[in-house]
């Protein structure tokens, strides 16, 4: 079947629209977006002063309330997948953090995988040293975030196409280790994907009544009454 320049552009538009991601830095902002949504922390894992190992080097992994979580590269061989506890010493959050760290000093990156596609994400975070993480979602969506240790951060997302996994990376800085620290990750469907802007509805709407009034044309043409000669 061929398919009309006109036609394969305005498809091309409502794929455009199909994808649009919304990000939060505001906690409480990302939670009025996305009612009903599933949040998991560590707690109970691993005693106050107790780390708790998973493995180390990229590979390293478990799954924890259905979600799974992997160090990945460009993290050390050295490096740990673990909970922390909530008073191991240099590491002052106060609450248990999932970790990917420790030494040779290095950069570090968690992946993290839900167990079915979802329209929002959200998580608290913290890297050590550097200044700035990088945010990878399965969509395509990169984001940098800054985070200062020991200061506690949020990401969130909403889409309109379906999330599998997110995965945070920090660099090597110049003062040495590096590590990836979660309190809390939650996810769920968002409202945000089933209603939508008015940005984004208005340029659907423009595009169904184009593609309506090509095809009205269409057939009218081919129902014309032809004359003979």
């Amino acid at each position: 079947m061929r398919i009309q320049p006109c036609v394969a552009v305005m498809l091309l538009a409502l794929g455009c629209v199909a994808r649009a991601d919304t990000i939060y830095s505001s906690q409480s902002a990302w939670d009025t977006a996305v009612p009903g949504e599933t949040t998991v922390n560590f707690d109970g894992i691993a005693t106050a002063s107790e780390v708790v190992e998973y493995g180390t080097g990229p590979g390293a992994t478990t799954t924890l309330d259905g979600v799974t979580y992997t160090a990945v590269a460009p993290t050390n061989a050295g490096d740990y997948l673990g909970v922390i506890g909530s008073a191991v010493a240099g590491v002052d959050f106060g609450v248990p953090t999932l970790a990917v760290g420790g030494n040779p000093p290095g950069p570090a990156a968690l992946l993290i995988t839900v167990p079915n596609p979802v329209n929002a994400l959200g998580f608290v975070f913290d890297n050590d040293d550097s200044a700035d993480v990088t945010i990878t979602l399965s969509d395509g969506t990169v984001e940098t975030e800054s985070a200062f240790f020991p200061d506690l951060n949020f990401f969130g997302v909403t889409s309109t196409s379906g999330i599998t996994s997110v995965e945070i990376s920090d660099a090597l800085y110049p003062s040495g280790e590096q590590a990836v620290f979660l309190s809390e990750f939650a996810f769920g469907p968002s409202a945000a994907s089933t209603v939508p802007e008015p940005g984004t509805f208005g340029l659907s709407l423009m595009v169904m009544v184009a593609l309506g009034s090509l095809l009205v044309r269409r057939k009218s043409r081919a129902s014309a009454p032809t004359t003979s000669t």
